[in-house]
């Protein structure tokens, strides 16, 4: 979680937390709103009852100035409880409230009309008792009088309306009855119409009474049910309050121990950042950039190797610093790499002050700000003049070193060539056995010197890393069966029983460098020839699985100790200096086969015993190729051509082998010292061929056969024959324009197909 996502939800929290303290408080007060209609309620109820218990004391008793009082505080409290009821939780509208003041009305209007009667009937008995008292207490036999007098007093005549009701009538036929019992009669009539009066009004004050308590007690229900759903969501607001503040202590104080450690730990990547910029300004030329490329900042080091002062620097361009070598499309695609936010590398030549070139590595990158956009540039360079210094030397070095194995290989190869070459001559001329043994002595040894100088020469393209694989189809078993077989003749005259296994079908074509893997396979071969002695046997054989070319090569030699087995493969080594004493040998083969091997992506396994003999396995991984007819030319070993042939060459031991070579083949031929000599002899229709050399004085023979090209559309096929076989040099001659190609030493068969290819036979 990043800091503003902490920082969110410590917002989040606080605001929740604030929320519910406040929400919880606002329920609070609200509650204490709704407990006030409650109690408002409950003091007009009260109001109610004090004058219900009013009206029904005795008749004699009621306190019509107690009622009044009451009265007034029954308005009192309605306005209260109305004012309760606008603040409550509940939305009470105004149909609602002013019903209660029209309850509150007619009660109060009921209550007055009964004081009314209450004061009259009130009256009427206090005069009634004081005027007619005698005549009352003279007829008390008849009517009862004291009975009368008593309940008159006592509960407002409720005697009047059990007696007098029944004996009115009885009253007024009496003519025996004075005016003045006549109207006392009258009065008590009067009295009595109030007296039911008064009982109807209390009946109705009774109803309007409770349907006015009734209404007031549904403000209490509704108010306590408010109260007590505010209670149940103040008891989750307040377990709301309370788990957000319990997680912002916690979150509080985890925060606290993580700014601690952030803190730490910004103060150690603080230092770990300072003593990096520190290293990197000792080390490193660092310079920042706004967006226009003017310098904003320069470290020590940069003004140490450019020669300026900072103050030199600051607002400049680059360009202050560079050298007019460096062509203006670098710059271009630096511009456009660091503005699409990429970052440039390049080495770039810059000038001191004092004009002194230097080189630097170079890393340009842009700083972004908090939008995206690029804010400036760092540049870190790291000053490599002495490296490049180095590599030029080692380049030419190297250019002198590939010039030196080119011209070794040429010089080694030409008189190689003519020793070879006289020596096939001789071979098919001489009849004497003991001269035969000279000559073949001679071709042993001129072939083991080739071999060296080949070892030698792979050797140093394999450690420069100029050594290339180049792949191309073969087929397996008639590709394998003919190096076997060149080893027949060996094997015979050593006595060994060499053998051929080949364990893959007769037309599977691989793709693959088979000429590497040919002198792998015949380094193997000539090793277990040299290391089994008589009677012995070696056994070859190939297959293929996995996709995998799987050749072996096992011999009843020698073998070696397993701890020698690495040995082997070293430049220069063998097993022990004993070996190389009794059976000679460079040490090279091994090391080169294993080389070009791994090269190919494959691998060597050996297993040895010290004499008993060794197997030696090799694994190269080989895509089929498709099987493909092609037409191969034949070539006649006893053929004779027609024709004749231009000799290019400088050298007379050469010129003369090449000229017997071709005298036997029935070819004319002439000889040119070099390529200007050759232009100067050549002529349309006089020559079928022309033999080229490579190097030779005055003009060389690419630049002769290019002006040849130049002078002659129809000039006859030119084939170079050369000393340069280092790898790329044949298709570097047919890339020019040679129309074959023919290495020194010469073999006679490679000769032929180039003869028949572009001569006739005779």
């Amino acid at each position: 979680m990043n800091f503003k996502q902490q920082i969110l939800g410590l917002v989040l929290l606080l605001l929740l937390s604030a929320s519910s303290a406040v929400f919880w408080i606002v329920n609070v007060k609200q509650v204490q709103k709704d407990e006030k209609v409650i109690q408002e309620s409950i003091n007009l109820k009260f109001r109610f009852k004090e004058i219900r218990v009013s009206l029904y004391k005795s008749n004699t008793q009621v306190n019509n100035d107690e009622i009044s009082n009451n009265l007034l505080r029954i308005d009192e409290s309605v306005e209260n409880l109305i004012k309760s009821l606008e603040l409550a939780s509940r939305e009470y509208t105004k149909e609602e409230l002013q019903t209660i003041r029209e309850k509150v009305q007619k009660f109060k209007y009921s209550v007055q009309k009964y004081q009314s009667s209450h004061a009259l009937i009130k009256n009427s008995v206090a005069y009634t008792h004081s005027k007619y008292a005698k005549t009352l207490a003279s007829h008390s036999k008849d009517m009862d009088v004291i009975t009368l007098h008593e309940e008159i007093e006592n509960v407002l005549f409720d005697y009047y309306s059990d007696t007098l009701n029944g004996k009115m009538d009885t009253f007024e036929e009496k003519e025996s009855y004075s005016l003045k019992v006549r109207l006392l009669l009258l009065h008590v009539r009067q009295i009595l119409k109030q007296y039911n009066d008064i009982k109807h009004l209390k009946v109705d004050i009774e109803g309007l009474s409770l349907e006015a308590l009734e209404y007031s007690s549904g403000f209490i229900t509704q108010a306590k049910m408010d109260i007590e759903e505010i209670k149940e969501i103040n008891k989750i607001m307040f377990i709301a309050f309370v788990v957000t503040t319990v997680w912002l202590l916690l979150y509080g104080f985890s925060s606290f121990i993580r700014a601690q450690k952030d803190y730490l730990e910004i103060r150690s990547l603080k230092n770990s950042l300072q003593q990096f910029v520190d290293a990197l300004n000792r080390s490193a030329i660092v310079s920042k950039s706004d967006p226009k490329g003017l310098i904003t900042y320069a470290n020590e080091k940069f003004t140490k190797v450019s020669g300026y002062s900072q103050e030199e620097l600051i607002g400049k361009p680059h360009s202050i610093v560079r050298h007019e070598d460096m062509p203006a499309e670098v710059f271009t695609r630096l511009w456009k790499e660091i503005r699409s936010n990429k970052t440039f590398h390049a080495l770039i030549k810059n000038k001191a002050k004092d004009g002194k070139p230097y080189y630097v590595d170079t890393h340009i990158s842009a700083i972004l700000d908090v939008d995206g956009n690029i804010a400036e540039y760092v540049a870190v360079r790291y000053d490599v003049t002495e490296l490049v210094h180095k590599r030029d030397e080692a380049l030419s070095a190297q250019k002198s070193k590939d010039k030196f194995l080119s011209t070794m290989s040429h010089e080694l190869r030409t008189p190689l060539n003519a020793v070879i070459g006289f020596t096939e001559l001789l071979q098919k001329s001489l009849k004497d056995p003991a001269y035969m043994t000279y000559i073949n002595n001679i071709s042993d040894s001129a072939q083991d010197l080739l071999r060296l100088i080949n070892d030698i020469l792979d050797l140093a393209k394999i450690q420069s890393g100029k050594f290339m694989i180049v792949n191309s189809q073969f087929k397996v078993e008639p590709s394998f069966t003919t190096l076997v077989e060149r080893y027949l003749a060996q094997a015979k005259e050593c006595e060994i029983d060499l053998s051929c296994s080949c364990k893959v079908d007769k037309d599977l074509e691989l793709h693959g460098d088979w000429l590497r893997i040919s002198q792998v396979v015949s380094n193997l071969l000539s090793n277990a020839l040299k290391f089994t002695m008589k009677k012995g046997k070696v056994e070859s054989s190939v297959f293929y699985t996995n996709g995998e070319l799987h050749i072996r090569v096992e011999d009843t030699g020698i073998g070696m100790l397993a701890e020698d087995i690495e040995k082997v493969f070293a430049p220069f080594s063998q097993a022990d200096d004993g070996t190389t004493r009794s059976y000679g040998g460079t040490g090279l083969g091994l090391s080169i086969s294993k080389d070009l091997i791994e090269m190919m992506g494959g691998r060597f396994e050996v297993k040895s015993e010290l004499n008993v003999g060794s197997i030696f396995d090799i694994y190269i991984p080989l895509i089929q190729g498709e099987s493909k007819k092609t037409e191969e030319l034949s070539v006649d070993k006893t053929a004779k051509y027609k024709g004749k042939v231009l000799i290019v060459e400088d050298n007379k031991t050469n010129q003369l082998m090449l000229s017997m070579m071709l005298d036997n083949f029935g070819l004319e031929c002439e000889l040119a010292d070099n390529g200007q000599i050759a232009i100067d002899m050549y002529e349309s229709g006089k020559y079928d061929l022309i033999l080229m050399d490579e190097n030779m004085p005055v003009m060389g023979g690419t630049e002769a056969m290019l002006k040849l090209h130049e002078l002659y559309k129809d000039l006859v096929p030119v084939v170079v024959v050369t000393a340069n076989v280092v790898q790329g040099d044949r298709e570097k001659f047919l890339e020019s324009g040679m129309d074959d190609y023919v290495p020194k030493p010469i073999d006679e068969m490679d000769l032929r197909r180039v003869l028949s290819k572009y001569l006739k036979t005779a």
